[in-house]
């Protein structure tokens, strides 16, 4: 349980999903085991067509996640975390990019600077959280918050894609269109 917390608590490796396969079967070990943050609890002996199921199933259900935040317009980051570690690193990452939301310059290199990490852990780690780089899921957040801004029927098209950052409405539309499916004037 020690290997497994130290992996779960972890901010730059906890998005790794953790089975622990032990020949512990009792429900007091697995509840534990759950509660250190384990996505899987296998005892031995165990069959191996278990193991690969299970797996299978974690990486589907983690992709579905992923693809839901990316084409809904109203899901919220915390829909992709697994762990409160990810949980954390998401919130604190969606806080830099909406206090930075309009700067069209927003990118990368402020994001390592504020949540004190490098670019290859950045990129690793929204990669495997969100399936997407950290530049699609900036545009992303940005496309989200131009849904909540066009709802509100206060401002255009143009006033909107200049306040999360689009510096050509065209662009923007095109972005929108190709994230939501339709254009951002369907909104108004």
């Amino acid at each position: 349980y020690v290997l497994g917390r130290m992996l779960t608590n972890d901010v730059r490796i906890s998005h790794i999903s953790v089975i622990l396969l032990t020949a512990l079967s009792d429900n007091e070990n697995q509840i534990k085991g759950y509660k250190m943050g384990a996505d899987g609890y296998l005892t031995k002996p165990f069959d191996p067509s278990l193991l690969k199921t299970r797996i299978e199933n974690i990486i589907k259900a983690r992709a579905e996640l992923k693809a839901q935040f990316s084409g809904d317009m109203e899901s919220n980051v915390d829909v992709l975390t697994h762990s409160p570690v990810d949980e954390e690193f998401l919130k604190k990452l969606s806080a830099i990019i909406e206090e930075n939301i309009g700067d069209t310059n927003l990118a990368g290199h402020i994001l390592c600077s504020g949540l004190g990490i490098s670019s290859s852990t950045l990129y690793r780690k929204v990669k495997e959280l969100t399936d997407l780089s950290p530049n699609e899921f900036i545009r992303t957040i940005r496309l989200k918050k131009a849904v909540q801004l066009l709802k509100s029927k206060r401002n255009n098209v143009s006033e909107v894609s200049d306040m999360v950052g689009f510096n050509d409405p065209y662009y923007f539309s095109r972005c929108f269109k190709k994230q939501f499916g339709f254009p951002p004037s369907n909104l108004l």
